[in-house]
């Protein structure tokens, strides 16, 4: 489902989430994991935005196809912000939301 919008998976496995990433990021975001069982302890006690997104793994293939193209859509304005944010500016002044 990734092809069908242009990308494509890595050529590495997943990467562990360790606490130096977790301690160098200035934006953390969550997709909902914000429970004991799988989010790190860690994790939860910095500033972070949560998404709130269901799990795609759980849904048909339209539900995963509506969660990636929601996630498509927030990082690209996660990028608007960014970038404003680099240059000094309101992100909100470019459509970016917290």
């Amino acid at each position: 489902m990734l092809a069908e919008i242009g990308l494509k998976l890595p050529p590495h496995p997943p990467r562990e989430l360790t606490a130096t990433m977790i301690d160098s990021a200035s934006i953390r975001v969550t997709m909902g994991c914000l429970d004991d069982a799988s989010c790190p302890a860690r994790l939860k006690s910095r500033e972070l935005r949560d998404w709130a997104l269901p799990d795609p793994g759980r849904l048909d293939d339209e539900g995963f196809r509506g969660v990636r193209d929601e996630i498509r859509r927030r990082v690209s304005l996660l990028h608007q912000e960014i970038v404003a944010m680099s240059r000094g500016e309101d992100p909100t002044e470019h459509g970016a939301v917290r």
